[in-house]
């Protein structure tokens, strides 16, 4: 698994993007995050490559709190 999952600032997104790579696969999971930093903060933050990198990280700290329910609804997406 390279996703460094204990990096994310919050373990309550860290519990859900895990299990977002479980369930669909890491790269996805971790798009479905980049996606939710979308909704929150908008376009020009991070890619949706699916690499949990630097600029992700820095971007899921910025959204803070409202990224739980961003997540939450982009996951939706996936289903």
């Amino acid at each position: 698994l390279n996703a460094p999952f204990t990096s994310l600032w919050n373990q309550r997104i860290a519990n859900y993007v895990f299990d977002c790579c479980i369930m669909h696969g890491i790269d996805t999971g971790i798009m479905i995050l980049q996606r939710a930093v979308w909704a929150v903060l908008g376009y020009d933050y991070v890619q949706d490559d699916g690499v949990l990198g630097s600029k992700t990280l820095a971007a899921v700290q910025q959204a803070g709190f409202l990224l739980v329910y961003a997540l939450a609804a982009e996951r939706a997406n996936y289903c």
